[in-house]
């Protein structure tokens, strides 16, 4: 089963339930988009919620600051946070 994490809440409900949770604003969304809606009902995706603040996807796509931005770092190259300025670097190998 493949987990696909998303930290907004209302694109889960839609995810989940498809055209049963349409309202005025989601009734124009086209039948090829509710792929993932699909894939649900058959098992073989599951959405999950994960904070904003742990969404590791935004490490490479938006512009993160300051100590968000080196959390981030931290965790993605497997190195300490620190706030020395010379990092050592921790082999994963």
């Amino acid at each position: 089963m493949t987990i696909i994490y998303q930290d907004n809440k209302s694109t889960i409900l839609l995810a989940e339930n498809g055209k049963c949770s349409s309202s005025k604003r989601t009734r124009h969304i086209n039948v090829q988009y509710l792929f993932v809606a699909d894939k649900i009902k058959k098992g073989k995706v599951k959405v999950a919620f994960c904070p904003t603040m742990n969404m590791l996807a935004d490490f490479f796509t938006k512009p993160l600051q300051g100590s968000t931005f080196k959390r981030m770092q931290s965790i993605i190259l497997n190195m300490p946070n620190t706030d020395k300025t010379s990092i050592e670097h921790r082999s994963v190998l």
